[in-house]
């Protein structure tokens, strides 16, 4: 996901042999649909939602990722936001 002041993009990424390009093209399609027809529960949604969190603050420890996120940032939303805004 990917989010802009007057914009988004949300975009999946898979990756595997070429062989395979059918499966996973199917195997998208199928859990794209799940997304559509049976949204997260409450309990699937704050699991997510925390481990993202973790995530973002595990990566925040390490300087290069600091200075991608502030670039980032500055150039979606024209303003740094503090990591607790997270």
């Amino acid at each position: 996901n990917q989010a802009y002041g007057d914009s988004g993009c949300l975009y999946f990424h898979f990756g595997g042999d070429p062989s395979y390009l059918r499966a996973m093209t199917d195997v998208a399609i199928r859990e794209i649909g799940f997304l559509v027809s049976r949204p997260p529960d409450d309990v699937e949604l704050a699991r997510a939602k925390a481990q993202l969190q973790s995530m973002l603050f595990m990566n925040l420890e390490q300087r290069p990722v600091v200075f991608e996120d502030v670039a980032r940032q500055v150039l979606a939303v024209g303003k740094r936001q503090p990591a607790e805004y997270y």
